[in-house]
């Protein structure tokens, strides 16, 4: 028997004594009960089995620090994120394998930067699925808030916000652009960034400078401080 047999050997039989070893790296589910595409993309890549096990593992731990009603927010970005992620899963893609373990790995990433006892306020980076804001202080007594948001499913960039406005009872508000077509409304949620988008008049309506189709209103995770660097200095 050669060495690299004997060495095989020797995995499998240390595997069939101590089983839960098969499982250490991955994945957070069963293999045997894998049927979409990306499971079983999962379940025969090492690597993704590997990242889609920190992702579970870190997102058991966000949601056991969370009230009732903020697990529900974060367990819709996490769903949101399972469906980017077997959209991905197209078997007839060449690149199919790069392409999930590049969404797993960025969601890894992410939940690794949440943070669940953010400082008071509402200045910091905040993110989601689908991008980032920061709210940082600016002048007479202002906040500005930068925001950039792609489209996760169509992998583009869809639309940048960058507005200063007044807090009021806790509310950042501002409107979009020159004209009030759309105004912005930002106030703590908890741990969380809850952003609103409306007419004015408590109705929601689409960002004009998303190209009228997408919105800033959303649910954001504190990440981080905000750079030491301005956005147009990046």
């Amino acid at each position: 028997m050669s060495a690299s047999a004997r060495t095989s050997l020797a995995a499998v039989l240390l595997l069939a004594v101590c089983p839960s070893l098969a499982r250490a790296e991955g994945p957070s589910f069963d293999c045997r009960k894998g049927r979409t595409p990306a499971e079983i993309a999962i379940c025969r890549d090492p690597v993704l089995a590997h990242d889609d096990l920190r992702i579970a593992r870190r997102y058991g731990v966000l949601m056991k620090g969370l009230g009732a009603v903020q697990r529900v927010s974060l367990a819709a970005d996490q769903a949101a994120f399972l469906r980017l992620r077997d959209t991905a899963a197209d078997g007839s893609d060449p690149g199919m394998y790069a392409s999930i373990r590049s969404i797993l790995g960025e969601r890894a990433a992410f939940l690794d930067r949440i943070r669940l006892a953010p400082p008071k306020g509402l200045i910091g980076t905040w993110g989601s699925l689908e991008g980032e804001v920061e709210i940082r202080p600016a002048d007479r007594g202002r906040l500005r808030l930068y925001g950039n948001i792609a489209d996760p499913y169509a992998a583009r960039w869809t639309c940048e916000f960058d507005e200063r406005g007044y807090v009021k009872s806790g509310v950042l508000g501002l409107q979009d652009g020159e004209e009030p077509i759309a105004f912005l409304d930002a106030s703590r949620f908890g741990p969380f960034l809850e952003i609103t988008q409306t007419d004015g008049k408590g109705q929601g309506v689409d960002s004009p400078s998303c190209g009228g189709w997408q919105s800033f209103a959303n649910t954001y995770f504190y990440v981080g401080p905000v750079p030491d660097s301005e956005p147009e200095d990046r």
